[in-house]
């Protein structure tokens, strides 16, 4: 719900209100990358590359991928 709201923000160029909702949506769930990602993205859409850089940096840290692949049952051919 943040995510959304801040995109509605972001095109109404509410930029302050935008960046507070995406940096709450991170913090809520600090342990996924997606929050941390969408943050940066942010950032680098408003010319703010050394915040976008810290957040990628939190987005790597977090060391999960995105998400989790269950192996393939074998074939029944």
């Amino acid at each position: 719900v943040r995510a959304r709201l801040a995109e509605v923000c972001e095109a109404a160029g509410r930029l302050a209100e935008a960046e507070a909702e995406l940096v709450a949506a991170a913090r809520a769930a600090p342990g996924r990358a997606a929050g941390w990602t969408r943050l940066a993205r942010f950032y680098e859409r408003t010319g703010r590359s050394v915040e976008a850089a810290r957040a990628d940096e939190k987005a790597r840290a977090t060391g999960r991928p995105g998400r989790n692949l269950r192996p393939l049952l074998p074939s029944r051919r």
